[in-house]
Formats: structure tokens, C-alpha cells, sequence
């Protein structure tokens, strides 16, 4: 058996994921500074470069969950399940850690199920206002639920959910005034900043928003900082450059938080973490969640956001954020 003391974590996929469970795993070894994180992933380039960034993991597992496995087609699940769940079983088996942390995704069930086999609690944190089926079907497993949007509570069979403040990463270290963020990042003092985050995956929708609103409308007193995501990040500069738009165009960046001190109105997917993030700034959002026809929890997100906190959150529909946006741009 492995001699150190662990607290585990499993994510992978999307910043929306790994970033809030390790900074749950970052909160507990300062509570417990003799444990060590040992974090199970995936050898996705994108989850590599978040995880990159912090010195804190201890040990890494990888999981061959390259492709999402269909959770609910059986026999694709089945054939990535149990290859991940004895490869899980073992290293927890020698590892005995603490207690397993996971936020949702399909790499969490292996895991989650190894470690309720070997009486290692399993605490779901459910970020979102409606539950995945992941957590759902994982909660079965689970010790303890955590949820951030007291309406989570609806969708577990569990009614002992407890209610916590979402993980936000940032502290107030990292708050400074909007005109000192903007020079800092040589950009100008006299112009209004919009801030465009399409998650750690980027959003093809946003892109081409942006691209069509400001290539319909001359609205030079504006400069954009953009996360784009990897595939757009060249063509978005291009764009920006043929408009004389001053920007600052990326596909990833770790630490946003000069770019949220910097930004009178930041446009946004509805992913829990940008939006409690931006709470977190106290700026002014109009949020666009993705909407398809498996999965719209981003547009719960973006409407009890609305709700609680109506003087900063803008909950617009895809199929009305052209007119919708340019009213809020014309009026800023």
C-alpha cells in the first residue's frame, strides 16, 4: 500500500470541470497539509494544459476516455467502463485515499463506483442548477451531495443535500481596479472593454456572433478581449485586425482574472464557473447558454443566476442574441 495519505479527485474534459475540483482538493489539504492530491484525468491535450498549472497534484492517473463513451448506449459504456473501473479499483486499492472528490462527467463513474466498493467516501459536488446524469446515476454511490443552486436538491433521491458556495478559484488578491487591469494589459483607459468567454472549449456560436455583430456595426469606441478556443483563435485576430479593433485574442488562458477586473461587460456561455466567477468580480454579464436538445442545464444556470442576481445577469436566447446584444452594446 502506498504510505502517503491522498485525497482523490476525478475530472477531465473542460475547465468547467477540473478547475473547481481542484480547487475543492486545493481547500482540503489546507485543512489536512499531511494529505497529497491524486487526481484521475484524461490524456487530452486540452485537460494537460489545465492541469499543467497547478503544482499542487501529488500523483496522476490517467483514463483511457479519449472519446465520450455514450453513457447510455450499454454497450459502449460497457466497454469503457469496466477496462477504467479495475484500472480505478487497483490504484485506489493501493492509494486508500481519504475521500474521492468528483463534479460530474462520465469519467467519474469507474472511479466513483471503485471507491464506494472499497468504503472510500464519495463526495458528489453538483455544480450545476439542474443535476447530469452522470451525478444522478453516481449519487446512488455517493456519501455526501453537494449543490450549489438550492434547486439541485429536486433532481437526487437523496433530500440530505447540503447547500455550499460554489469554488470559486480567485480571492480577493486578485480584485484590482478596472483601470489599472486595463493598462496593465496595454489597452485603453478611454474605451469600453467586453470581455468574451467561450469557455475552455471555446464557443463556435460566440465567434461567429461576435464576427457578425461587429461586421455589421461600427462601434469603434470598443476593444475586445476574446477567448475564442483553440480552432478559432487565428481567424478571430485576423478579423479584429481588418476592423482596426483593438483586442487581445487567445484559445486558453489560466488566470482571467485581469481580464474580468479589465471588463465593463463580459458576453458568456452559462457554465457554472464563468458565471460564479463573474459574481465573484461583481461585473455585468450577458449570458448565452448553449442549448441543445440533450442537455440545456447551461440555460437553468443562466436564468436562476438572472433570478438571484437580476442587476448583473442577462439571460438571453440563442435564437435572439443578435438583436438582443447589440441593444445591450448600443446601450453600454
Amino acid at each position: 500500500m502506498d504510505q502517503n495519505k491522498y485525497i482523490a479527485c476525478v475530472a477531465a474534459s473542460s475547465g468547467g470541470h477540473i478547475i473547481p475540483t481542484l480547487t475543492l482538493a486545493q481547500d482540503f489539504l489546507a485543512r489536512n497539509p499531511d494529505h497529497k492530491i491524486l487526481l484521475f484525468s484524461t490524456s487530452k491535450d486540452l485537460d494537460k494544459k489545465i492541469i499543467d498549472q497547478y503544482s499542487c497534484i501529488s500523483r496522476y492517473e490517467f483514463l483511457n476516455f479519449n472519446k465520450q463513451p455514450g453513457i447510455f448506449n450499454k454497450i459502449n459504456f460497457l466497454t469503457s467502463f469496466f477496462p477504467n473501473f479495475w484500472q480505478s479499483l487497483k490504484i485506489l486499492k493501493k492509494t486508500k485515499p481519504s475521500e474521492i472528490i468528483c463534479t460530474g462527467g462520465y469519467i467519474c463513474i469507474p472511479v466513483g463506483v471503485a471507491a464506494w466498493l472499497l468504503k472510500i467516501p464519495v463526495n458528489i459536488f453538483e455544480l450545476n442548477a439542474i443535476p447530469g446524469k452522470t451525478n444522478k446515476l453516481l449519487s446512488y454511490f455517493a456519501s455526501d451531495i453537494y449543490i450549489i443552486f438550492e434547486n439541485a436538491s429536486k433532481s437526487f433521491r437523496s433530500l440530505n443535500c447540503k447547500l455550499v458556495e460554489y469554488p470559486v478559484r480567485f480571492n480577493s488578491k486578485n480584485i484590482i481596479e478596472q483601470k489599472e487591469a486595463i493598462l496593465g494589459l496595454n489597452l485603453d483607459p478611454a474605451k469600453k472593454t467586453v470581455l468574451i468567454l467561450g469557455g475552455s472549449q471555446g464557443s463556435i456560436f460566440l465567434n461567429q456572433l461576435i464576427k457578425k455583430i461587429f461586421d455589421q456595426n461600427l462601434y469603434n469606441d470598443f476593444q475586445i478581449i476574446h477567448q475564442t478556443g483553440k480552432n478559432d483563435c487565428a481567424q478571430m485576430q485576423e478579423f479584429f485586425d481588418s476592423k482596426n479593433i483593438k483586442s487581445i485574442v487567445f484559445d486558453y488562458h489560466h488566470d482571467l482574472s485581469k481580464y474580468y477586473c479589465a471588463a465593463d461587460l463580459i458576453i458568456c456561455r452559462a457554465g457554472a464557473g464563468t458565471l460564479f466567477e463573474i459574481k465573484f468580480f461583481n461585473k455585468k454579464a450577458a449570458v448565452i447558454p448553449l442549448e441543445t436538445n440533450k442537455n440545456d442545464h447551461q440555460l437553468y444556470n443562466a436564468l436562476a443566476m438572472q433570478n438571484a442576481h437580476s442587476q448583473n445577469f442577462k439571460c438571453i436566447r440563442q435564437h435572439e442574441a443578435f438583436e438582443k446584444l447589440n441593444e445591450i452594446l448600443e446601450n453600454l
